[in-house]
């Protein structure tokens, strides 16, 4: 059986979080909810510089990110740190997208998620 990283812990855990977009487990101090989902993220990957990222760019005028809805991907490539955030509006029209340098341990090449109602969710969540 091969060893599991990191990584297929951390997917396997999230994968097995149930559907239930009704769920608000935590308040953020800027006010949002996070969903059970996003919580578990933040707290097993120590990733809660990702829910800044998404709160930051709604937050920041030049960004225009201001619609009830948004989905926030992003992608990394572990060894170097580099990426690409890039938020749409749910339909694929991009808001914002930007180059990123991320210096951190982080296990997923792969985040998705969405803001809406208030509530910052994965979005498969």
């Amino acid at each position: 059986m091969p060893k599991l990283t990191l990584d297929d812990n951390l997917r396997t855990l999230l994968d097995a979080i149930p559907f239930n977009p009704n769920r608000r487990t935590r308040r953020h101090p800027r006010g949002c909810w996070l969903s059970e989902g996003v919580t578990q993220l933040c707290l097993s990957a120590d990733a809660h510089w990702l829910v800044e990222l998404v709160l930051s760019t709604r937050k920041n005028h030049l960004t225009k990110v201001y619609q009830a809805f948004s989905h926030h991907t992003l992608n990394l490539d572990p060894e170097t740190g580099r990426g690409e955030y890039v938020v749409d509006d749910g339909d694929g029209k991009i808001l914002y997208a930007e180059k990123v340098r991320i210096y951190t341990d982080f296990p997923l090449e792969k985040v998705e998620l969405r803001y809406a109602n208030q509530t910052i969710s994965l979005a498969n969540e």
